[in-house]
């Protein structure tokens, strides 16, 4: 993918594509880990003969490179494994806003690492995204959810991972290929949860047919196409920008939930979506200009 390609066409691209994960994970019946486990591993092993062609320049990072990419993959890991994992104690809604509030902290340490500082129409953008994240979630109160206290710390948990992540991918993106990069970070990502699913016991076999297409597809879609997407992004783009666009994330997957279970959203879902989009077209509108 050259640079002659729109960034904001591809950020698009990579956050529609990540918001069908909470519907496949939701479709799922294995555990947290497992789902998590299969999906970077198989993301890694369909970019791992495409990552062959550019083993030259993996051969040749330096050790604060190979750190950082050792940061993003266990980053990525715990990300996942938290994210995921919430979805089994709180709601969809409520677990997809939460992992998307990583903005805040991107924005924080995007500053301190990278001196990238947010103007004032920034800051209402994000805010406003923020706020349109918040209603969203309140809006999916009184469910049927296990123990949304926990599951809401885990997803928190999960955003924070996923700023680790990419701020770790918008330093090695300066010099590193996304094709490396991704198989890379996803290989790693891989190896860690798989270490944490054998020690808390959780089957990595057997699974019928609907559950390996359903590993398949998060793979494929959420993660070879929608992360991949992203850290492409961050070779272009802010690392603001790409972590406020990523809100637009339950808004996908309220609308692929309604297109599939017809769950109709709420007057406030409504309007926390109406804000949640304003906010990052005013945000991505002040870094296009």
């Amino acid at each position: 993918m050259q640079k002659n390609v729109n960034p904001y066409v591809v950020l698009c691209l990579g956050v529609m594509a990540v918001s069908g994960a909470a519907v496949f994970i939701k479709l799922s019946q294995a555990p947290p880990l497992v789902i998590a486990s299969y999906r970077m591993l198989l993301a890694s092993l369909i970019l791992s003969p495409l990552a062959w062609q550019y083993r030259q320049e993996l051969l040749s990072l330096q050790r604060r490179q190979v750190a950082l990419l050792l940061l993003s993959g266990m980053a990525l890991a715990v990300h996942f494994a938290a994210w995921i994992s919430s979805l089994s104690y709180t709601s969809v809604a409520s677990s997809t806003v939460l992992v998307s509030t990583q903005p805040v902290f991107v924005l924080a340490l995007s500053y301190i690492l990278f001196k990238e500082k947010a103007s004032r129409r920034q800051l209402i953008g994000t805010g406003l995204a923020m706020v349109g994240s918040v209603l969203i979630g309140l809006a999916d109160r009184g469910g049927n959810a296990l123990s949304p206290l926990w599951g809401d710390l885990l997803a928190l948990l999960g955003a924070l991972a996923a700023a680790i992540y990419f701020l770790c991918g918008k330093a090695l993106r300066q010099g590193l290929g996304v094709v490396p990069y991704a198989t890379s970070a996803y290989g790693i990502s891989a190896v860690m949860l798989l270490a944490l699913t054998g020690l808390t016991g959780a089957p990595l076999w057997p699974y019928n047919l609907r559950e390996w297409l359903l590993f398949i597809a998060l793979a494929l879609v959420c993660t070879v196409i929608g992360h991949s997407c992203l850290n492409w992004s961050l070779a272009y783009l802010p690392t603001a920008a790409v972590g406020v666009a990523i809100l637009g994330e339950p808004l996908g997957a309220s609308l692929m939930a309604f297109l599939i279970w017809n769950e109709r959203p709420s007057p406030l879902q409504l309007a926390g979506s109406a804000l949640l989009l304003s906010g990052i077209l005013l945000f991505l509108w002040q870094n296009k200009n």
